[in-house]
């Protein structure tokens, strides 16, 4: 059934079948074959960077010298290269993660968007879509991380690289049990 999905609309789908590949509006035509695989490994190598760059930070940072400005600095510009090449391959691994997990769930919920209100418009449903995928805890969590890492290698600040280690608490259950039952309480506090 969901290798069948289209992304257009029912009316369109005909005219699509007809004179449009497959490939550009049946999204999961040619992606189901191996992609939970391919994505678990992607989000394992994510994990392997942000160990390594964790590990890399806490070993080359230092802290700065008063007149620069900066809090933390590389050790030297080896670090600051190694440090900026872990961190971009982070980045980009994660992006294409989130763009791949995307891809698979938002047209999933477009369709229960679609039957829940069938008087909206399509792009009326769309958007409901994408901010639904948007305020899915997992996925926000993967987006602050990419903030984080942009963050940290474009205004140069590498201290930043250090907190990509928490992706161990989206990734790991009982880390994010834990991680609840820290948080539950502190969230009465803040209120």
């Amino acid at each position: 059934q969901l290798s069948r999905f289209s992304v257009l609309p029912a009316k369109q789908r005909k005219w699509a079948q007809r004179y449009l590949p497959d490939g550009l509006h049946r999204p999961f035509n040619n992606f189901l074959a191996s992609d939970a695989r391919g994505m678990q490994r992607l989000l394992h190598v994510a994990l392997f960077l942000s160990l390594t760059l964790a590990w890399h930070g806490g070993w080359r940072l230092v802290p700065g010298k008063k007149g620069q400005g900066q809090a933390v600095v590389w050790m030297d510009a080896l670090a600051k290269h190694i440090g900026s090449i872990l961190a971009s391959m982070y980045f980009c691994c994660t992006l294409l993660w989130m763009a791949l997990f995307a891809c698979i769930k938002v047209p999933l919920i477009v369709e229960v968007k679609r039957l829940q209100r069938p008087t909206y418009k399509y792009y009326q449903t769309c958007t409901l879509a994408l901010l639904a995928f948007l305020v899915d805890g997992y996925v926000l969590w993967r987006l602050i991380l990419v903030v984080l890492c942009g963050v940290a290698v474009l205004c140069h600040h590498p201290w930043l690289l250090c907190l990509l280690v928490t992706d161990f608490f989206c990734q790991n259950a009982t880390l994010a049990t834990v991680l609840s039952g820290v948080v539950a309480p502190a969230s009465f506090l803040v209120m």
